[in-house]
């Protein structure tokens, strides 16, 4: 503690006033004949002086700084160690890189705990409280550094904290910016992050196959080609062998090349065509053989799902007039066989084109060509001038999916609203709004059953980006992770797609390259015992007709319309005749998900619900019956959660309460693979581990040396945290205030009475 003077004023001022009233004080006692004593001459003149002078020593500010002592207790360590998979990698002189982290660990909580409060905990998919006595394995299947950083700093600490993070730096839940995101939170709570990358290159070796379709549907006797993706790693330019399985027998086989695609990564592609002349559900494998020295063979095959059907999937397409994204949207859904399209397009007032495909009888063999056994399309254009008969209840009723173009108000009145809501509702149809808002003025009743809102705005441009959800249905994973999308030419719209609360799943959105909020594109929602889609954006035409350096993702349109549709169909539609559906929600969960499953039932036809029975189609011998649960109000749908599964193939069906159709028309099947990741991603990543520390505030340590870190901490909290000081002025005090009017009235009073006043 110290005591400094603070002048309110220019000090050079207050020493003219000082020397200004010592003056005053000695004019006035040589010049003044006081008639009183000596003494109380003496006695009047010190009193005055005083009372000159404290206002003086006012003015001055007199000031005690005080040392404001630290909060009491210490600061805290966390110490965070990574227990993933790829944390099992022996690269560090021979030694795992997690035993390398448990030794840095238990080293610094011996160094660092007589200064530090050391917390050590480990994550792996989120972060756990741990402690030295148990020994830590690296097994998780997946690593998320962005979960444990921001759970680590939940918590304000007056005392100041800091994480020392022991990891190699492989991230893979989520994307690098979300560990960024958490390392920016710990930047702006004052929680640097001291980083030590464990571990370096290990140059994976390991194929991977993929379908492009995992699942298909078809009709009796149509041939459908399985198309095949082998990605490789590290392998180089090289045949490989691919096979097609059915029951655990090989169906067919063949050798195909891989082709460098990067300095690391190869690809090849194969197809096998498959039929089958029953109706049914078929699950086939496809599986790459395995090379030696492989990292892990959970991912050398893939199960295909192929539904065979005795009636095609009957499409209506209605647009108010011709339009681009039209014709060839028109043009992808004809070549598919297994789609029977009738498209309507308003030509003119009380003028509609009716254009039909229909497919030859799938049972009659006749009209199946030998030489590729494709069914025979038969194709009649007609004109029609009542609108009513396009969205009528008979009409609808021959159909599965109604798609609805632009300017569609010209067949929306009330009478066709209330016959597609039901038809949605009721039958399970699915509607699918393909270029956006269907009209630029949005009803009521139809805005209701849609899963997105529309606000009118200027004409803009965005590109595709599918979200976590989307990438989980699979749909485009023979084009790797799915975000092929966003090099696909871009897409236009004059309006604005706002989610609704509630049921609404976002599939896919806009790429956020401006800050603002991702819009969706591709969304849906249940409505009733059906769903609701809408496809934002007009040119998608241009994704058929890619320019020649683009045109091996030409395919891409084709497949995502496709994927569309037998997602709408086989997942949640009931065909003619069905009275139940059962559809796993994906065709393969990993393990740690839930597996769940969507049925579907015609109320007016099935009397009881039926219980689903799970059973293994390996040696693990499950076999469990589950009770499915209604969702919400909606008629005639219900949800099947199976629990978390070990790793396997299985196959669901009801069992009981059901009478009339044979179960094993109904019974569907499902994969539960182990995660595979962890085991391909071991290269370490020290850019990453490097970026958290630089945006959190840290540092990154070569060595994790405890006695580093603490000198590296103890000057961050020498830099945030400056000692504190506490400053009191001596005049702000109350009884130096009573002093002071004290003073003076004293001085009055000895004055008076010696007759001054």
């Amino acid at each position: 503690m110290k005591l400094v003077a603070e002048p309110h004023i220019p000090f050079a001022l207050w020493l003219a006033l000082a020397i200004l009233a010592l003056a005053v004080m000695v004019w006035y006692g040589l010049t003044n004949k006081m008639s009183a004593t000596r003494g109380q001459k003496t006695l009047i003149l010190a009193l005055m002086s005083t009372t000159l002078a404290l206002p003086l020593l006012v003015l001055l500010n007199l000031t005690w700084i005080q040392n404001v002592p630290p909060p009491a207790g210490k600061p805290v360590v966390r110490v965070l160690i990574d227990t993933s998979a790829s944390m099992a990698t022996a690269d560090i002189e021979g030694q795992p890189r997690i035993d390398r982290a448990q030794e840095l660990a238990k080293s610094a909580a011996s160094v660092l705990g007589e200064q530090f409060d050391v917390r050590v905990s480990t994550f792996d998919e989120a972060l756990k409280p741990s402690d030295f006595e148990t020994e830590k394995t690296a097994i998780a299947n997946q690593s998320n550094l962005a979960a444990a950083i921001a759970e680590s700093i939940k918590e304000d600490i007056p005392q100041g904290q800091a994480i020392l993070l022991l990891s190699d730096g492989i991230h893979n839940v989520g994307t690098t910016q979300d560990v960024v995101d958490a390392a920016t939170k710990a930047q702006a709570m004052n929680v640097p992050i001291f980083a030590s990358t464990l571990g370096g290159d290990v140059g994976v070796k390991n194929l991977a196959v993929s379908l492009r379709s995992p699942q298909e549907l078809a009709f009796v006797g149509q041939v459908v080609p399985a198309v095949v993706n082998v990605q490789a790693l590290g392998l180089g330019n090289r045949p490989v062998t691919v096979g097609l399985y059915r029951d655990g027998e090989e169906l067919e086989s063949r050798e195909v090349n891989l082709e460098a695609t990067d300095e690391t990564n190869q690809s090849a592609t194969a197809s096998f065509n498959i039929s089958q002349p029953q109706p049914g559900l078929y699950r086939y494998e496809v599986v790459v053989k395995p090379i030696d020295d492989e990292a892990t063979q959970a991912d050398n095959r893939s199960t295909l799902l192929f539904r065979v059907v005795d009636r095609p999937i009957k499409m209506l397409l209605v647009e108010g007039k011709p339009y681009w994204d039209t014709k060839f949207l028109v043009r992808r859904l004809a070549a598919d066989q297994s789609v029977e399209l009738t498209s309507i397009i308003r030509m003119a007032k009380n003028r509609y084109m009716k254009r039909t495909v229909a497919r030859s009888n799938p049972g009659d063999q006749t009209n199946v060509k030998k030489d590729n056994q494709e069914s025979r399309a038969v194709e009649d254009t007609t004109i029609i001038n009542d609108v009513n008969l396009v969205l009528s209840p008979e009409t609808l009723a021959e159909v599965q999916i109604v798609v609805l173009g632009r300017n569609a108000e010209f067949f929306l009145e009330d009478d066709s609203l209330d016959a597609l809501r039901n038809w949605i509702s009721r039958d399970g149809g699915s509607l699918v709004c393909a270029r956006g808002a269907p009209s630029a003025q949005i009803s009521q009743r139809l805005s209701q059953i849609l899963p997105v809102s529309w606000s009118n705005g200027r004409e803009s441009r965005f590109r595709v980006s599918m979200t976590s959800q989307g990438r989980d249905l699979r749909w485009l994973a023979g084009f790797g992770d799915g975000d092929v999308l966003g090099a696909m030419p871009s897409l236009a719209t004059v309006a604005t797609a706002t989610q609704r609360e509630g049921l609404t799943n976002v599939l896919a959105t806009t790429i956020d390259s401006t800050g603002q909020q991702a819009v969706p594109v591709l969304s849906y929602q249940p409505y009733g015992s059906g769903r609701t889609v809408v496809v934002e954006g007009a040119g998608m035409w241009r994704w058929a007709l890619m320019s020649p350096e683009h045109e091996g993702r030409e395919e891409v349109y084709a497949t995502l319309w496709r994927s569309l549709l037998r997602w709408l169909v086989s997942r949640a539609g009931l065909l003619p005749g069905q009275d139940i559906s059962l559809q796993p929600d994906r065709v393969s969960f990993d393990a740690g998900d839930v597996s769940t499953a969507t049925m579907l039932v015609r109320q007016d036809k099935i009397n009881q619900i039926p219980k689903v029975r799970v059973r293994s189609t390996d040696e693990s011998g499950f076999d469990q019956e589950f009770v499915p649960r209604p969702v919400g109000q909606d008629p005639g749908v219900y949800r099947l959660n199976f629990g978390k599964l070990e790793p396997g193939q299985y196959t669901a069906q009801p069992v009981s309460g059901l009478s009339g159709p044979s179960t094993d028309k109904i019974k569907t099947a499902f994969d539960v693979r182990l995660r595979w990741v962890e085991k391909l991603e071991l290269d370490a990543r020290p850019d990453v581990m490097g970026r958290i520390a630089e945006v959190s505030g840290g540092e990154v340590l070569e060595q994790a040396d405890p006695a580093e870190f603490a000198e590296q901490f103890d000057a961050h909290l020498a830099r945030s945290r400056p000692p504190q000081f506490r400053r009191i002025a001596m005049w702000d005090r109350w009884w130096i205030m009573v002093a002071l009017v004290g003073l003076w009235a004293a001085t009055w009073i000895v004055r008076r009475r010696s007759g001054l006043i």
